[in-house]
């Protein structure tokens, strides 16, 4: 599996779509994977964490993602955070960090890969 925050979460997006054997891919406020063409080849179940109030993607980017997801059939899961701005599980950046948020996206992550490798072992 992969989980990427901002820049890394549009890497493991990427990844997602030329790693055949990932089993999951989680991505934190990413900027999507362009074009979206590239989630025809997305081979494992994502899950988006959008932060609602981030200006550097636009509701317009998450709905092309979302309708690019059921074309090509694949799994995709999108959380917005209204209101939290990008970065908002970043601890160390005060003016971003929101800690109710970054709690429900974190547990919402951590249910989502224990589903994705619950036949695993």
């Amino acid at each position: 599996g992969t989980v990427g925050f901002g820049m890394s979460g549009l890497l493991a997006m990427k990844l997602a779509c030329h790693r055949k054997r990932l089993r999951a891919a989680v991505v934190f406020y990413g900027k999507p994977a362009s074009p979206l063409s590239t989630l025809k080849d997305l081979y494992c179940p994502l899950l988006y964490h959008r932060a609602g109030a981030d200006v550097s993607v636009s509701q317009e980017e998450i709905e092309q993602v979302r309708q690019a997801a059921t074309e090509y059939g694949k799994r995709l899961t999108i959380q917005t955070y209204d209101g939290a701005p990008h970065a908002f599980c970043n601890e160390t950046r005060p003016d971003f960090y929101r800690q109710e948020a970054a709690r429900n996206a974190w547990e919402s992550t951590v249910e989502f890969l224990n589903d994705c490798f619950k036949d695993t072992k």
